[in-house]
Order: structure tokens, then C-alpha cells, then sequence
């Protein structure tokens, strides 16, 4: 019989057995009191071990990385290494926080205490691996993956392989970026625009700026370099200007301000040929009134005449001999034009010297101007043709008169020139001499320009003595 049957037994026996009853309660409460603190203790005691405080460390650590708290992380992850110096789970983490951050020396030393702590860990190994990639140490990231193999040479290394030559690219890549940024510095912009052409778009941490940056250099370099042909056209020095034009049209091949001053100076560069070559030149007008810059030229050198006075020369005029041109270009245009007809197709010597040739201004406005040639015949008198400017083409205009018709006349003048004037709005005079009898009367012969079918049409003649 136990106890509490006995004490069941002694209340039914006995009304005094409640002081038994009570002293029963008492001992089930102790009994229970000793088992809750012994239970209890056990469970404090088993909750506060160190695997047990590093665990729930270890979780906190891995909540605060997970929600980007970095700094709570690091101090989580650092009291679980405190608790258990040879816990690998919190050197991962710890690794990978400090590859968020950016910390990647930091990064390195903690996985390579996880290697040291286990020579086998592979996930240490790619870590580390991928801190060597960030950080651009490539020679230490192929041996980090070397012994990735060796360790597990069943282990599926080809994306490893791949990032690791994404790597190398993105390497280059950089190199090529921080270069273009010292060349920009240095305002060596077409040789910057080069280097930041060279970043690659896997590049993501570079590529966006530097394709900016590109075309900051292009718009800096076309700025500073049509300045400069500014400055050289400014100082007639337009082969340079044009050369200067031809790299910003490298650069950017329609930009219409480089592509006008190309046209302009091109111009310029062609009269300037000309220029240097002509005998005389002058701007003259056409027919509908626009404007003209007209050459005669020739390849020939000049000479100096030295011997004795002739009827045309005398000794120290500048004579030039060879087959002689007409070059006219319209303003604005980079079109030369050649004339090489009539008396200009076969040789002729021009006597520098004198006015031969003469650009002949109307003086009636939206008129043509014209050009008079002068072959001298003896010292007074001259053979004259005149030329002007009719639908972009130089035209000769031709004298026709009753038994005449030449595309030549006579005129006389004053030993250097010829005379031939204008006396009205289409009138024009040349001056001839007859010496019939020996009487050396002059004429006055008046024409009348018809310009529908470029001829002098004969008015009339006069005697003038």
C-alpha cells in the first residue's frame, strides 16, 4: 500500500486524517518544485552554452546582412568569431559583407582564415575568387581556381573560366578608361575619345561615363580645333586652316559650321593658287550680276627683257611666254574654270608691263563687266578681243559690222593700253587711225552690244581730226 492509499484509507477511517492530507500536498509541491528547477536548469543551462549563444549570434548576423545592416552585421558576425574563434560560417558572412561594402582586402583576409581553418572549404575558394576578379588581381584568381580543381577535380569550373576572361576584358577595359581620363586631362581629346571607345558595355562600372565622357572630348576638340583654323584663315594661312577642317570632319562629318568653312577656305586656297599665278585678276560681274573672281595665268616663269627697245617692249619690262588662260570661278564656289580659245590657244607673250589685259567696269549697274585683251601690233597700235561672263561660262563677244565680222578689231592707245571706252548704257567706242594719203586722221567707231547674241553690232564712225 503507498502513501496515498494510506492516506485515502485513513480519511475513511478517521476525521483526524486531515493533518495527513495536508502534509501530503505539501510534499507533491516540493516534489514538483525540485523537478521544475531541475528541468528549468537544465534548459538555461543547455540555451547558454557557447555553440548555443554563437548559433543564435550567428542567426542575428545572417538577419542584418539579409536587411543590408552592415555595420549591426559585422559586429554580429566578429561576437560569433569572439565566442568561437574557429567558426566557419561566420567568416563566410563576414565576407560577404564586406564584399557589399566594398572592403575587399578586409573580405580576402577573412576567407583566407577559412582556408587556413579548413584547407577544403570551396566556398571559401570561390569567394575569395570572386574578391580577386572585383578587385582585378587576376594572376591570384587563376590560382585560387587552379586549387578549387585540385581540391575537387570533379568540380564544374567552366563559369569560373569565363568570368575569369570577362575579367581580363573588363581589365583592359579599365586600363583604357584610365588612360582616356588622363588624355582628357592633358586635352589630348582625339587620342582620349580613342581610349574610351575601348570600354566595353560589360564594363558596367565604367561604360555609361565613358561614353559620355567620349563625347564630351568630341565637342571639346571640334571647339578648340575650329578656333584654331580660325585663327590660321585669319593669317591667310588656309592649307593649314583646311587641315585643321578635315580632323573635326573625322570627328563629326556633318557638322555644318567645319563643313562651311571647308567651302570657304577651300575658295580661298584655289584664288590663291591662281593668284600666284596670274598675270593679272580682278572680281568681275556677269551677266545677271553675280560676281566673279577672274584669272589670267600661265605656268610659265617670267623674264625680264634686256635687249634693245622694240616697238611692243622696252628693256626691263617683265614678259611672260606661254599658252595663256582665263580662269574664273563664281563667288562662294571652289569651281575653277578654264578659258583656253581664240588667241589663248597658241603662244603668246604678255609684256607684264603694260595694261594688255584690262578688266573693263560697266558703268551701267546690272550690267556686265568685261574683259578687254590687248595684242600689241606696233607701239600705238593694238588687236583687241573682249570677253564677258554669260550663264556661267566666259564668252567672247564678236564685232560685226557691214563687210566685218571678226571675234578681233583694232584700236589704238597711248603705247601701254588700248582705248577702247564705254559711251552709253550698251555703246561702246574703239579708236582707229587711217593713214590714207598720210593724212593720220582718227575715227571714232561706235558699237552696240547685243547680249541675246554676243555680238558688237557697227553704229557708226567718226572722225574725230
Amino acid at each position: 500500500m503507498d502513501i496515498t492509499e494510506c492516506t485515502i484509507n485513513q480519511i475513511s477511517k478517521d476525521n483526524g486524517g486531515r493533518r495527513k492530507v495536508k502534509l501530503s500536498k505539501k510534499l507533491i509541491i516540493i516534489i514538483a518544485t525540485v523537478l521544475v528547477l531541475v528541468i528549468g536548469g537544465g534548459v538555461a543551462y543547455a540555451t547558454n552554452t557557447p555553440t548555443a549563444r554563437a548559433d543564435r549570434e550567428l542567426k542575428l548576423a545572417n538577419k542584418y546582412l539579409q536587411d543590408g545592416k552592415y555595420q549591426e552585421a559585422i559586429l554580429a558576425f566578429e561576437k560569433v568569431i569572439q565566442i568561437e574563434p574557429k567558426n566557419i560560417p561566420a567568416r563566410l558572412g563576414l565576407g560577404k559583407v564586406y564584399v557589399a561594402t566594398k572592403e575587399f582586402t578586409k573580405a580576402e583576409t577573412v576567407l583566407k582564415e577559412v582556408i587556413e581553418i579548413d584547407q577544403n572549404n570551396i566556398p571559401a575558394r570561390e569567394a575569395l575568387f570572386n574578391v580577386y576578379l572585383k578587385e582585378g588581381n587576376l594572376d591570384n584568381a587563376k590560382t585560387i581556381l587552379k586549387g578549387i580543381s585540385e581540391v575537387d577535380p570533379n568540380k564544374d569550373v567552366k563559369q569560373f573560366n569565363t568570368d575569369l576572361e570577362s575579367a581580363k576584358a573588363i581589365s583592359v577595359s579599365k586600363a583604357s578608361y584610365d588612360q582616356g581620363i588622363k588624355q582628357m586631362g592633358d586635352k589630348q581629346y582625339l587620342e582620349a575619345v580613342d581610349s574610351f571607345q575601348k570600354v566595353i558595355k560589360e564594363d558596367t562600372e565604367r561604360y555609361t561615363d565613358a561614353q559620355t565622357k567620349t563625347s564630351d572630348c568630341k565637342k571639346a576638340f571640334i571647339d578648340t580645333t575650329l578656333q584654331k583654323a580660325k585663327d590660321a584663315a585669319a593669317n591667310n594661312d588656309y592649307q593649314t586652316a583646311l587641315n585643321l577642317i578635315e580632323q573635326i570632319l573625322k570627328v563629326d562629318p556633318n557638322n555644318q559650321e567645319a563643313l562651311n568653312l571647308k567651302s570657304e577656305y577651300t575658295n580661298k586656297v584655289i584664288q590663291n593658287k591662281y593668284l600666284a599665278q596670274s598675270i593679272v585678276h580682278s572680281d568681275m560681274r556677269d551677266t545677271q550680276n553675280q560676281i566673279y573672281k577672274v584669272f589670267i595665268y600661265a605656268d610659265d616663269v617670267v623674264t625680264k627683257y634686256d635687249d634693245e627697245p622694240v616697238q611692243t617692249n622696252n628693256r626691263g619690262d617683265l614678259l611672260k611666254i606661254g599658252n595663256f588662260k582665263i580662269g574664273y570661278m563664281k563667288q562662294g564656289s571652289d569651281q575653277l574654270q578654264i578659258y583656253q580659245q581664240g588667241i589663248f590657244s597658241e603662244k603668246h607673250t604678255f609684256n607684264m608691263s603694260n595694261h594688255e589685259v584690262r578688266f573693263f567696269e560697266n558703268k551701267q549697274s546690272n550690267q556686265p563687266d568685261l574683259i578687254i585683251v590687248s595684242r600689241p601690233m606696233t607701239s600705238s597700235a593694238f588687236s583687241i578681243s573682249v570677253f564677258y561672263i554669260k550663264n556661267n561660262e566666259l564668252t567672247p563677244i564678236k564685232f560685226v559690222g557691214q563687210n566685218y565680222s571678226d571675234w578681233e578689231i583694232e584700236d589704238y592707245g597711248d603705247g601701254n593700253s588700248s582705248w577702247f571706252v564705254q559711251t552709253g548704257a550698251d555703246t561702246f567706242e574703239n579708236m582707229v587711225v587711217f593713214d590714207h594719203g598720210g593724212d593720220g586722221s582718227v575715227h571714232h567707231s561706235t558699237w552696240k552690244l547685243d547680249q541675246a547674241n554676243n555680238v558688237f553690232h557697227f553704229v557708226s564712225d567718226r572722225k574725230v581730226n
